[in-house]
């Protein structure tokens, strides 16, 4: 069902509010209420949801409604933020409004799954927004970790914080536990259960963590809630996922013994009371995936959120976990109940109205558990594999400073619900190394419609070497892990590559009486700290001999190239310039320590060639806004004998090519893109990078931060205006590898 909702005359006019009126909350009227029903039609007693006999039961009755809430999370109202804002959170509720409104219910109620707040100041706006809206139900909600943390901003909220700003009206029930933040609500006969975290990390690292008085109250709750009414759900709120259970529910973090975003703590109490719906946010994972539905031994939802959407990592058109465009997705539920105890919940996408394939539909808790059989990880046993039928694939070549660039476009796949990702790898056919080998993540998390998602998908694999042949493998996947066959394509990339070196736009002489200066004339070095230049034993290829290289001994010490008659403006222009650049280095880092700078200018901005921290060369880039971006080789290199490290980039059409070769050979490629923004660029526009613009660091970071040395020989460094091809790579390689000659 791709339905536009009613009402959006409303919602347009909460927009207009939010735009002309800046901070004031946008007034929006709710349907006036019988003064002889209650909320949902239903009459000012308490609801009562009277199961029929299983074989009975027709199944959620549309038209006997007796309850509806709207289920919503990380609304994230922090100050200046791009992400959660007001008008998101208007939108919201008054779309949740408005669903119910066109059915002829009222709204009885909102659920909040945390992250609110970070400030005690903003909870002010908060109220007033969620008040503005003059909405007929009750306000039910959790804290999340920014709500509870002081991470985010130096302050730990509390629900008594909130108390004090909402006032009492939002916290009269006797069940209130303001301290451990465990609570319960009863509204005409529908029960939520809300419990809070002791804390999100504890001394041994990750791990979301309830003390045993929260469980304890948990299970007597439950239990007490579920003996009165075994046929009716009970709601339960908890802003961190139970562990293992839907989509998001098995992310690992860098926790010792558990993981920031779920929790193990309340799993056996819950699978006492299979009338249990949970509800979890903390993750933001897009919820039309059908996995943010999963029923074990009770139900589990994935809320995700008001603010942005996120996706687990490992995609390589996403920068971490946050989808570029992630602050235009905002969504939530409602949740209907019938008459009859069964639930209907209903995904809505609120930035474009409509709403997110089929309602999930819940029969009444059964005591032969036969309610919980719709919406088990079994589902993935009836699903079908996407296809790739009909689907061409081509490569095309562009040649880019030298080198020869693919470019891979392909035709999207076909799912019954939608392609989830591809998997892609590219490789040499002759050697087997490979070229690529990347996930790719398809649009769906911003289409509510799969119709709408993109038909061709486009991406560059890399730098290949002439007269080599090259076969890429193309597979869907969907959500539940079902792949396509692969469709391949070969290509042959032309031979013919002159391999001349160009002249060097720098390269620096370490001399015999102790100094460093530049052959070509056009910059300066200056030792720093204690660093000197002198005649050391190294080794390379197992030949020993005496060089003389900058020495550096200790932390701190490094030399500075400067390049004179070089401002801001001439450097950007000579790391954006249409021939590309090139750094080469001769070197032994004797020390691996962290990520340590060989020739590096990443002071707020810049580029640099680097050690990682597991000691792998490579070439780290700031694209656009602070985008970082590293491309690394395979392998560490020898901490005992010399390595030449040629690292490359060139901006072409949008996109930063950069390639990484450690002894003349090729490690790795990378191709970073814009991010949706108009244009590519190597980024350097901070005011704070501006003193360094013009100086490399040779054994550290330039500026104060700086990616030190400790032990570290370099006997030679080159910097090229030109992006070098592999041909003069190799050339420069063989130039180095002739001093250690026999």
């Amino acid at each position: 069902m791709k339905k536009i909702l009613s009402l959006l005359l409303v919602l347009a006019m909460v927009f207009a509010i939010v735009a002309c009126g800046g901070n004031k909350p946008a007034q929006t009227t709710a349907p006036t209420a019988d003064p002889n029903k209650g909320t949902s039609g239903t009459s000012n007693s308490t609801t009562n949801t009277t199961q029929k006999p299983a074989d009975t039961n027709p199944g959620f009755d549309e038209d006997n409604v007796v309850f509806t809430f709207g289920a919503i999370s990380d609304i994230h109202l922090e100050k200046n933020s791009s992400y959660g804002t007001e008008a998101k959170f208007q939108a919201a509720l008054s779309q949740l409004l408005a669903f119910a409104d066109d059915r002829g219910n009222l709204l009885d109620a909102v659920a909040i799954v945390g992250d609110i707040c970070e400030k005690k100041e903003q909870i002010n706006t908060f109220k007033a927004i969620y008040e503005g809206m003059n909405l007929p139900g009750e306000l039910i909600f959790t804290l999340g970790n920014h709500d509870q943390e002081d991470t985010y901003s130096n302050e730990a909220l509390t629900l008594n914080d909130y108390k004090e700003i909402l006032g009492d009206k939002y916290f009269g029930n006797k069940y209130n536990d303001l301290t451990k933040g465990h609570r319960h609500f009863e509204v005409n006969g529908q029960h939520f259960v809300i419990v809070q975290p002791t804390s999100y990390r504890d001394s041994q690292g990750d791990r979301v963590t309830f003390d045993q008085a929260t469980v304890t109250w948990l299970d007597n709750t439950l239990k007490e809630i579920t003996t009165a009414n075994p046929n009716a759900y009970v709601y339960v709120l908890v802003h961190a996922m139970i562990k293992d259970t839907c989509y998001g529910s098995d992310l690992e973090s860098s926790g010792t013994h558990g993981s920031y975003w779920y929790t193990s703590d309340l799993t056996s109490t819950l699978e006492k009371y299979p009338q249990v719906i949970t509800f979890s946010g903390h993750l933001h994972f897009p919820i039309n995936d059908e996995r943010s539905i999963m029923q074990n031994k009770f139900t589990s939802i994935g809320t995700g959120s008001v603010a942005y959407l996120a996706i687990e990592n490992g995609y390589t058109n996403v920068a971490g976990t946050v989808p570029s465009g992630a602050g235009n997705t905002s969504a939530g539920h409602v949740v209907e109940v019938d008459k009859y105890g069964n639930v209907r919940i209903t995904r809505l996408n609120f930035t474009n109205g409509t709403t997110m394939g089929d309602a999930w539909v819940l029969n009444a808790p059964t005591a032969d558990g036969s309610h919980l059989k719709s919406y088990t990880a079994d589902r993935k046993n009836d699903n079908n594999a996407p296809t790739m039928t009909d689907v061409t694939a081509k490569v095309d070549l562009a040649v880019v400073g030298g080198n020869y660039i693919a470019a891979l476009t392909f035709g999207a796949g076909s799912d019954d619900s939608f392609v989830h990702h591809y998997e892609i790898k590219a490789y040499n056919k002759a050697t087997n190394a490979v070229l690529k080998d990347v996930k790719y993540l398809t649009d769906f998390w911003e289409n509510t419609d799969p119709a709408n998602m993109a038909k061709t998908i486009s991406l560059v694999l890399g730098s290949v070497t002439g007269g080599q042949t090259y076969k890429v493998e193309i597979t869907a996947v969907d959500s539940w892990g079902a792949k396509s066959s692969a469709v391949t394509v070969e290509f042959t990339a032309p031979e013919g590559f002159d391999g001349t070196l160009p002249d060097a736009l720098v390269d620096v002489e370490f001399n015999a009486d102790g100094t460093a200066t530049d052959k070509k004339g056009n910059a300066t070095i200056t030792l720093v700290s204690g660093a000197t230049v002198a005649s050391k034993d190294v080794t390379f290829n197992g030949v020993t001999k005496p060089m003389t290289g900058l020495q550096v001994t200790a932390k701190g010490q490094s030399a500075t190239l400067t390049l004179t008659n070089y401002d801001l403006a001439a450097m950007k222009a000579l790391y954006n310039g249409a021939a590309g650049f090139t750094f080469e280095a001769f070197y032994i880092n004797r020390a691996k320590s962290g990520t340590q700078g060989v020739i590096c200018a990443t002071e707020f901005g810049g580029l640099g060639m680097a050690d990682s921290g597991s000691g792998v060369p490579g070439l780290c880039v700031y694209a656009n806004d602070k985008a970082y971006t590293y491309t690394k080789g395979t392998a560490a290199a020898s901490n005992t004998e010399l390595v030449h490290v040629v690292t490359t980039a060139i901006v072409y059409e949008n996109c930063i090519y950069t390639a990484t070769y450690v002894n003349g050979e090729q490690t790795n490629s990378k191709a970073t893109t814009a991010n949706k923004q108009s244009t590519t660029e190597i980024w350097m526009t901070d005011s704070r990078y501006a003193p360094y613009a013009n100086q490399l660091g040779l054994g550290n970071d330039i500026g104060p931060n700086g990616f030190p040395m400790s032990d570290f020989t370099m006997v030679d460094a080159k910097v090229y205006d030109v992006c070098l091809n592999p041909e003069q790579v190799k050339t420069a390689y063989n130039a180095a590898a002739a001093l250690f000659a026999n």
